[in-house]
């Protein structure tokens, strides 16, 4: 469910954060970046914007930045963070192919329906 790909998103980054805090400083981890598909990338976007129903759309190979909103450098990671760039496509000719979002999902129950029913 959307629920369920939301709270993994939330656990993978807390959990993320804890272990990224005892292996390096402050000042060598002040950018990470995440490789992952459509789904995945907003549900993580969505957790550190502290807002599971932010609308966006993610093409293939688009980009979203985000930054750690200032007074918040101590206050962990979920919910901490704006934009700079989100679903960004500058940098594709003709723009970002296969654009998708949760919205364009049918439900059932729900639950994601596959296929054609």
């Amino acid at each position: 469910t959307f629920e369920d790909i939301h709270a993994r998103a939330n656990g993978f980054l807390q959990e993320f954060n804890q272990k990224l805090a005892k292996r390096l400083p402050p000042e060598k981890r002040r950018r990470v970046l995440f490789v992952t598909h459509g789904a995945v990338a907003i549900a993580l976007t969505r957790e550190l914007f502290g807002d599971r129903s932010l609308p966006l759309k993610v093409g293939c190979c688009s980009l979203t930045e985000l930054n750690q909103r200032r007074g918040n450098r101590d206050a962990g990671i979920l919910g901490c963070y704006e934009s700079t760039k989100l679903a960004w496509d500058g940098h594709i000719d003709g723009g970002a192919l296969r654009c998708w979002g949760f919205e364009d999902t049918k439900m059932i129950d729900g639950k994601v329906c596959m296929g054609s029913k």
